[in-house]
């Protein structure tokens, strides 16, 4: 029988169990009764000769099903959610077979009951274009053939056959299998299935036929894109679909990406997708590519990217007169819906100012950060915040969320009642970076001995320290260690130290270490193992060749026990009869 098996409320369950043996014979082999387990005592979930005596939870509700003389199986017609978590076992004639004969009650099955049914699979083959032959097929899993799920489909006319397949432990699979003409260019098949008990669940799935595409195009067909600067391209499909909508896919992925659809006059349409692409200068010369895709084919079509270095930014404060320095990166790298921080430093020589406002504004005049928070821009509201001590001259601030357009440039200046201060070297222009860094592995040694203590590192860049990316391993450590450095330019690193002691016996040959960034993204990296694993085997033959030798030992010990035992048993026997014997002769004698 198997260990767990799950059923609906308010339907039948049948638990399958049969049963054989090769002695000890039962007398009655049909006398069979079903327990409750329990740690004392034998409470009766089904027993027809003491029908009484079944607990209540159970009873009324209980019978075998099965023919065979093999066949054990306990059928449940009412499930309840008290029936959870129950483990029953099945005695076959307990009045005859005793528990030192056969544990029954360790062979047992948990009942799982589930409070909803799960969702039937609809499987569509043919009808890919109009007038065509499809065939649908809607099946569903139970736990009850004593009472059959009734299935019903709709979305197709045509001949419909039913088949009940028995899968394993007590798992039944009931399919509806109906074939007829495609006579739509959208079909929406719907399978619903009402369970014994009355519980129906309904699953739908559409199917569309193959309609005509016209042309696909990119616009602007000009590919010219700078580093780390967003700019939008839209791909436009032309088609005469009038229900099905292609589905749009470019070849550069983690991308903002938006879809949408026109009519045109008569039947023609028209579908697009509106990329914001931001490209690097390794992207110079590569193809950005958009694939329509139809129930009857893909379309495609490229333009070739054409990309140009950022140049650093110009100051965009009206000040003319810059009396201080400041220390800001010309470009620094943001991951998109991560957070960055942007190191900043000044020095005032001639006067030292406390209590300053920190301001850094865009090139509109915005403010995308300010002391007096109700002065930040709308849309960096919320986001920005100063990490530094304008007191010891740090004006370091942190942008989270980042956005897709926050590319600035931002520029930093101070401000104390009604004095303004204005700084040189005060700009810097984000960089986005749409995927994130991939994780660094140190390198590992081959043919490692099993039980050997293995150091491996993983580390990872990121700009965003207030929340550094999270490093987890695929496999079972003994031992981690976690580190931040500060590499300079607003770049932090992460680092996960681990000990791990391979035995041998890994399921996979690798180790996979992956990175979560703030903000949702993942990236992972992976090193492979090699581990012998010829050792192991061989310390399991030679254990089991000194447990037989030992075992050979011991039975031949036991052997020359016995054989010295009842030798010596002889010569005390004969000895003793001899006594006997020469007694009696002396007293005859006398």
């Amino acid at each position: 029988m198997p260990k767990d098996i799950h059923g609906l409320q308010g339907s039948c369950l049948v638990i399958p169990c049969s049963f054989s043996y090769t002695s000890y014979p039962p007398k009655n082999p049909r006398r069979i009764v079903w327990y409750q387990w329990v740690s004392k005592g034998y409470p009766l979930v089904y027993d027809p000769w003491h029908a009484g005596d079944i607990i209540k939870k159970f009873k009324g509700k209980t019978d075998l099903y099965g023919k065979s003389n093999w066949d054990c199986s306990l059928l449940i017609k009412n499930l309840e959610q008290t029936h959870h978590g129950e483990k029953l076992y099945a005695w076959i004639d307990p009045e005859n077979i005793g528990w030192r004969t056969y544990a029954f009650y360790d062979v047992t099955s948990t009942i799982l009951v589930d409070d909803h049914p799960q969702q039937p699979s609809i499987s569509i083959y043919g009808g890919e274009k109009m007038s065509e032959t499809i065939t649908v097929a809607c099946s569903t899993f139970h736990t009850c053939p004593y009472s059959k799920p009734n299935i019903i489909l709709k979305g197709i006319e045509g001949t419909g056959k039913m088949d009940n397949e028995y899968i394993k432990d007590g798992l039944w699979k009931i399919t509806l299998t109906g074939t007829g003409v495609v006579k739509a260019e959208h079909l929406t098949i719907e399978c619903s299935v009402t369970h014994h008990g009355g519980k129906t669940v309904t699953a739908t799935k559409n199917k569309s036929a193959k309609c005509v595409h016209h042309k696909i195009t990119i616009e602007p067909e000009l590919a010219d894109v700078t580093e780390g600067v967003a700019k939008i391209f839209s791909c436009s499909v032309y088609h005469s679909c009038q229900k099905e909508t292609p589905t749009i896919t470019w070849n550069y992925k983690n991308m903002q990406v938006s879809t949408g659809r026109k009519t045109l006059s008569g039947l023609d349409r028209i579908t697009y997708s509106n990329i914001t692409f931001r490209g690097s200068k390794q992207d110079h010369g590569k193809k950005l590519t958009c694939t329509a895709i139809f129930s009857g084919g893909n379309t495609e079509t490229s333009v070739v990217l054409r990309a140009q270095q950022n140049q650093k930014p110009v100051q965009i404060l009206n000040e003319t007169n810059f009396q201080h320095e400041a220390d800001v990166m010309p470009m620094i790298t943001a991951l998109t819906h991560s957070c960055v921080v942007i190191p900043c430093s000044y020095k005032m020589e001639e006067e030292y100012v406390t209590r300053l406002q920190i301001i850094w504004i865009t090139k509109t005049d915005g403010y995308m950060f300010h002391t007096k928070t109700d002065n930040i821009f709308g849309k960096f509201k919320g986001r920005t915040r100063l990490l530094g001590n304008p007191d010891e001259q740090n004006c370091t601030v942190e942008m989270d969320d980042v956005q897709t357009h926050d590319n600035g440039p931002f520029c930093f200046r101070a401000e104390k009642e009604n004095k303004k201060y204005s700084f040189n070297n005060n700009c810097v222009f984000i960089i986005m970076q749409a995927s994130p860094n991939k994780p660094v592995m140190s390198s590992l040694p081959e043919d490692i001995e099993p039980g050997a203590h293995l150091t491996v590192k993983c580390s990872v860049n990121h700009t965003c320290s207030s929340h550094p990316p999270n490093i987890t391993w695929s496999i079972p450590t003994a031992q981690e260690t976690i580190s931040h450095n500060y590499m300079g330019g607003g770049v932090w690193e992460t680092v996960s130290t681990v000990t791990f002691i391979p035995n041998g016996y890994e399921e996979k040959d690798e180790i996979v270490c992956t990175a979560n960034f703030w903000g949702g993204k993942t990236q992972n990296n992976t090193a492979f193992l090699s581990v012998k694993r010829d050792q192991g085997v061989g310390f399991e033959l030679y254990v089991i060749a000194s447990s037989l030798v030992f075992i050979l030992i011991c039975i031949l010990g036991v052997f020359m026990y016995k054989r010295r035992h009842r030798f010596a048993k002889h010569i005390y026997s004969v000895t003793k009869q001899a006594f006997l014997q020469a007694s009696y002769s002396i007293t005859k004698e006398v």
